[in-house]
Order: C-alpha cells, then structure tokens, then sequence
C-alpha cells in the first residue's frame, strides 16, 4: 500500500517536472519575442517623438506591466493559500495531532504508515537503542526537576 504512494508520489513529480520544462521553454521564447517587439517599438516611437520620448513611454509601459504582475500575484498566491487551508486533510491538521481534541491521535492511519516507514529504513538495530536511551534521558530530566514548561513553578 505504501509502495503505491511512493510510486504515485514519483509519477506527480515526473509529470510537474515536464510541466515545469515545457514552461521555462515557453516563458523563454516569450521573452526573445517581447525583446523583438520592443526594438521594434522603440524604433518607431524614436523616429516619431524622438530618443528621449520613446526611452520614457517604453519605461512607464514596462512599469505599469510589472505593476501588474505582481498584483496579479499576489492575488493568486492568496487564492492558492485560501484553497490549501481549506482542503488539507484533517489527519494531517493541528486538530487532528492535539490530544486535546483528538486524543487517540496516534492511532491515525498517517502516523502508523509513517511509523512502518521510518522503522523499515532505519532499522530496529538502530532505532531501539534510540528509542531506549530517549526514555533513559525523559526519566533522568524527569527526576531532576529540569522542566520544559516552567509555568507551574512559581517565584520565591
């Protein structure tokens, strides 16, 4: 099961990848484009207004351009950020890890599977001495009296 997620995974990647190809090669040829119709724009604009004109009129026209872009943005990277917290998977939320609202939390499909994963590609030849020397240091922090929360002390 796991293994098709994997491979799953790896296809998407393959597949934006591509895309991401292809795009670079579009958004390239866009650009020697442009720089054609720009040279053609400042040519014309210099034998009708002069030098100084065409320069100012094909910089405020790049500007505005520029400008509009980055509103443009800027509103899609709110829209994409609105629809990412909308549809993220609850298993995969705040709410479902806090074991105040969700106290079997860790009983959750996500986290066994991550689990099974982890203890595969580690190992449990090195992944129980790990675990034990961590329980080993919680106890020894424990009994010491060194604590993360320190709210419930209070001054003397």
């Amino acid at each position: 099961m796991l293994s098709r997620v994997i491979e799953d995974a790896k296809q998407a990647i393959d597949e934006k990848a591509r895309s991401i190809g292809a795009n670079a090669l579009v958004v390239g040829l866009a650009i020697v484009s442009l720089s054609f119709f720009t040279v053609a724009a400042f040519v014309w604009a210099e034998a009708e207004y002069g030098a100084i004109a065409a320069s100012l009129g094909l910089g405020l026209l790049f500007a505005i351009a520029a400008a509009a872009f980055v509103l443009a943005a800027r509103i899609r990277a709110r829209r994409f950020d609105a629809d990412a917290r909308s549809s993220r998977p609850y298993l995969l939320s705040a709410d479902a890890r806090s074991p105040e609202t969700n106290p079997e939390w860790w009983i959750a499909p996500v986290g066994i599977a991550t689990g099974i994963e982890v203890l595969r590609r580690i190992g449990a030849h090195r992944l129980i001495p790990a675990f034990a020397l961590s329980a080993v240091l919680v106890a020894a922090l424990q009994s010491s009296g060194i604590r993360a929360n320190k709210k419930s002390e209070t001054p003397k």
